[in-house]
């Protein structure tokens, strides 16, 4: 008599399926995550882009008689000749200049509000500045008909140039692809 029994388990087809489900499981929330992540960071860089504008406002206002308009953007490469106001390098605290012109002032005031107070080494962005966290800021001002004054302040989305050995591109809506991804914030006020 031969007895013939059934065999128990999974087979091959079956292990494949569940695989590829729990593959493209896996990456569905990889994707999510990243999503998440650059969501984040988006979010900070414009929180921080609010408190650099909001600090420059304040400084505008209290400094009236001075314009602060400016024709190209202000980046943290260019530091101005002489910061007007005291502050702290790391080591010892520095007075303010005290022969500062209104046209002085205002330059060292949006260097400071940008790119923060100089730093014992030179002049390079503050740790503990808002704006040192904000990858390359840059920061235009431009005076409406009205009198209104417009501060729009943009830096690099995401990591601009290399990244350990990889070149990051970005792509926009239109299909073209970028070496670098500028976000903005833009806000109008009367002095």
């Amino acid at each position: 008599m031969l007895i013939i029994h059934k065999t128990k388990g999974l087979t091959l087809i079956e292990v494949l399926v569940t695989l590829a489900i729990t593959t493209v499981g896996l990456l569905g929330l990889s994707a999510m995550q990243f999503q998440s992540v650059q969501a984040v960071q988006d979010s900070g860089n414009r929180s921080h882009a609010i408190w650099v504008v909001n600090d420059l406002i304040n400084r505008m206002r209290a400094n009236e008689v001075t314009n602060y308009q400016i024709n190209s953007p202000i980046n943290c490469q260019s530091a101005p000749e002489k910061i007007c106001s005291a502050y702290h390098n790391g080591t010892s605290r520095i007075a303010a200049s005290t022969d500062c012109t209104g046209e002085e002032l205002a330059t060292a005031d949006i260097w400071e509000a940008v790119c923060g107070t100089p730093l014992s080494s030179g002049f390079s962005k503050a740790i503990n500045s808002s704006s040192s966290l904000i990858n390359d800021p840059l920061i235009t001002i431009e005076e409406l008909d009205n009198g209104d004054k417009q501060l729009t302040i943009s830096w690099a989305s995401g990591v601009s140039g290399e990244s350990e050995g990889r070149q990051q591109k970005y792509m926009t809506e239109d299909g073209e692809l970028i070496a670098n991804q500028r976000d903005s914030y833009t806000t109008v006020f009367r002095p």
